[in-house]
């Protein structure tokens, strides 16, 4: 619940910081703005970057309501897939942007309903909300304000702030959600938007937390995992609401309509995005002159192929573990130092290409060891699961439980590393295991901060040990905020850096600024009419 708190600095980190530059540019391809403020190789190598990721995050998010939904339908989550991407592929390529708003509103809004449905009987049939409250505070579920600093415990009051603010912000201001707001009329329109998009995600998220608090009421006496009634976690919540409310007409249904948008609107946004991104930074790169009414066809054509790779990689993603876990990590070590080299042009004028390039690559490289590491040595890296009771289940055999003739209720007092709590911080661990046990949901905010830590000491070694002169750039490139603030502090060094049209109210009643402006701005014009007659 502690992570609906972090949607506030969010959105308004969004409204004031990040959007307006984007808004400004008006750029539809996200990566632009790196060329304009760093390089091109930036450009591309983190166009390319993103386009694997995306790709395989599709397969992710598609292969969890796919396995939820089998277990419903009785369908081979295979087919479930296919028939979503066929879906996903065949409106966003020929509708665009646009059929794709469209329809993701209508998917939220049919997600929002589902919910409801199912918290609210949820709610009925365990016997209220004061039943399902003490059940989980009888078992230490609720724990609001864990302050413990140590990095490897995973849910604490500073993971859901700190780690779950850098979790999401990348996520909104990536290239789906930047060709939105490029979309709408005015600056104004995009506040409003953001704004409704705050009430609407903490109302998803809080009801996706009661759900899980009613789903650990209704089993708190025979988790299914450990009994063995369903094979993966993701499919928790589809045995809850097949157990629960099979016998009311239509919500099953309803349930499977839900799991489906969920499904549908990611991978719509990811396929048009990805047609957009590649047709900017690499398809009018090579043919700049191509129509329009080919460049639609190109735009539909990677639509189609790269739906069809998000298909072949959802053989992959099933091998590899919890959903949630697995995108987390693939977040934190692509999207963390992604996000990271942008932080680092949009704050820091002395950021320079050849630094946070280093930067970025650096990071990368410890990032890889850090999630690469952590799922390979998974067997060895501390569970903290919170107590899970079977003693009101019947006997019977689980991947968990073999065959034996010993009762269950024995069974349990022998098998304590599956069913109660191990105090794992008061046992000893190798270095190696102590630093792959840091939380997951640290990796998108230590990829962000390392990034550019990195970036901007190498920018630094650049400049000053190889005497690499960095370009000015125009002030439209950086965030006015934290340029206001840096004038105030070092302008002399912000004279040499950024370049500010004469009208530009950065410069405020800042006077040597703007007369030194007025000169750079006379001397370049000079330079340009030069090359011009040349």
């Amino acid at each position: 619940m502690m992570l609906l708190v972090c949607y506030i600095p969010l959105t308004l980190s969004l409204i004031y910081i990040y959007v307006p530059i984007y808004f400004n540019l008006q750029i539809t391809s996200v990566f632009e703005y790196l060329e304009l403020r760093f390089s091109s190789v930036s450009r591309y190598f983190l166009s390319f970057v993103h386009t694997l990721y995306a790709i395989f995050y599709m397969a992710l998010v598609v292969y969890g309501p796919a396995l939820a939904l089998s277990h419903v339908t009785g369908l081979s989550h295979h087919v479930l897939v296919a028939i979503m991407f066929i879906v996903c592929i065949f409106y966003s390529s020929i509708g665009g942007i646009k059929a794709v708003l469209w329809t993701d509103s209508l998917q939220a809004v049919v997600m929002f309903v589902s919910m409801t449905v199912v918290v609210i009987l949820g709610f009925s049939n365990v016997g209220g909300f004061s039943v399902v409250w003490e059940r989980a505070k009888a078992s230490g579920r609720i724990n609001f304000f864990n302050f413990d600093p140590d990095p490897r415990v995973r849910h604490t009051f500073w993971t859901a702030i700190i780690g779950g603010y850098f979790t999401w912000l990348p996520m909104y201001v990536n290239q789906a959600q930047v060709q939105r707001y490029i979309s709408l009329p005015s600056m104004k329109a995009v506040k409003i938007a953001l704004l409704i998009n705050f009430v609407g995600l903490c109302i998803i998220m809080g009801l996706c937390h009661l759900a899980g608090l009613v789903i650990y009421a209704t089993y708190h006496k025979c988790d299914p995992l450990k009994n063995g009634d369903i094979m993966a976690i993701d499919q928790l919540l589809p045995k809850f609401v097949m157990d629960t409310l099979s016998n009311q007409p239509g919500l099953p249904g309803l349930f499977v309509a839900g799991i489906t948008c969920a499904g549908l609107s990611t991978v719509s946004s990811v396929v048009n995005s990805l047609a957009a991104n590649i047709v900017e930074d690499y398809v009018k790169k090579i043919q700049c002159n191509l129509s329009e009414s080919k460049l639609a066809i190109i735009s539909k054509t990677i639509s189609v192929v790269t739906g069809l790779m998000g298909f072949g990689f959802v053989f992959v993603a099933e091998r590899m573990g919890s959903i949630f876990s697995v995108a987390i990590t693939i977040l934190g070590i692509l999207g963390g130092p992604t996000f990271g080299i942008f932080i680092s042009g949009m704050f820091f004028p002395w950021a320079n290409s050849w630094g946070a390039t280093c930067g970025m690559l650096t990071t990368f490289v410890f990032m890889a060891l850090l999630g690469f590491g952590s799922r390979y040595n998974a067997a060895y890296i501390p569970k903290q699961f919170l107590a899970l009771d079977i003693s009101g289940c019947q006997p019977k055999n689980s991947p968990l439980i073999p065959e034996t003739s010993t009762p269950v209720s024995i069974y349990l007092e022998t098998v304590t590393e599956y069913i109660s709590p191990i105090d794992w911080k008061n046992k000893e661990y190798g270095g190696w295991i102590t630093f792959f046990s840091i939380s997951d949901l640290w990796y998108p905010a230590i990829g962000c901060v390392m990034t550019v830590f990195f970036g901007l000491l190498f920018s630094l070694i650049f400049t000053y040990v190889f005497k690499k002169k960095s370009k000015r750039m125009e002030s439209r490139l950086f965030i006015p905020l934290i340029l206001k603030i840096w004038i105030r502090i070092c302008p002399n060094q912000i004279e040499k850096l950024v370049i500010f049209d004469n009208n530009d109210q950065i410069l405020g009643t800042n006077k040597k600024l703007k007369r030194t402006n007025r000169v750079n701005i006379i001397i370049t014009n000079i330079l340009n009419e030069k090359e011009t007659m040349e």
